[in-house]
């Protein structure tokens, strides 16, 4: 059987081992592989596909989850920025006060996330990691979750009289001037802002 030999091939059986030199410095065919092979490699625990849910959460309780940034890498990987794509949604919530913005080989560090539900509706975000891994250079997370009215849900009452609101913290309301022997009256009207039921008693 006649053997067919490539171009690159036959340079590599003649050449076995080439040797550059850059800046007084030599380097083989295996030190340049290695040095281009040798890039940040993010890594987000936990990953569960690229997503992660909260599940159901009562309606103004506070649920959190640390996530960890590893550089699974050979060079330091540079965190550039953690943000949501809706950023005026309330419900998530990212705190990076403890969050290393650059990590060498083999290191990792924390961000946490905070859900906190304002309605018993299903919501989901985006979650975005921007470094400078060169395959992944924003490297993004499905999150989501739900809120639930529960027993902790605090209803929230709103009084107004008229058109202004009343500070409902105080225990007096000022009548003003009145003559003696009239009397005055007010309306108020309380309303019940939140979605949980509330239990009113007048005296």
């Amino acid at each position: 059987m006649r053997k067919h030999w490539s171009i690159l091939s036959v340079v590599s059986f003649l050449v076995p081992a080439v040797v550059i030199s850059l800046g007084g410095c030599s380097f083989s065919r295996s030190d340049l592989l290695e040095i281009a092979s040798a890039q940040p490699d993010i890594h987000i625990i936990p990953d569960h596909t690229h997503s992660y849910s909260f599940g159901t959460v009562e309606v103004y309780d506070v649920s959190m989850k640390t996530f960890y940034i590893e550089n699974q890498g050979k060079r330091t990987l540079q965190i550039e920025k953690l943000y949501t794509s809706q950023t005026d949604m309330q419900e998530f919530v990212i705190d990076t006060t403890y969050t290393a913005s650059n990590l060498e080989a083999g290191e990792s560090t924390t961000f946490d996330l905070y859900f906190k539900p304002t309605s018993d509706i299903a919501i989901s975000d985006y979650l975005h990691i921007e470094s400078n891994d060169p395959d992944e250079s924003i490297y993004t997370v499905t999150i989501s979750g739900a809120g639930s009215l529960g027993s902790g849900t605090p209803p929230m009452m709103t009084v107004m009289q008229g058109s202004m609101p009343v500070n409902i913290d105080s225990v007096a309301y000022d009548f003003g001037p009145v003559h003696v022997g009239s009397s005055m009256f007010v309306d108020f009207t309380i309303m019940n802002d939140s979605r949980a039921d509330y239990d009113l008693a007048v005296t």
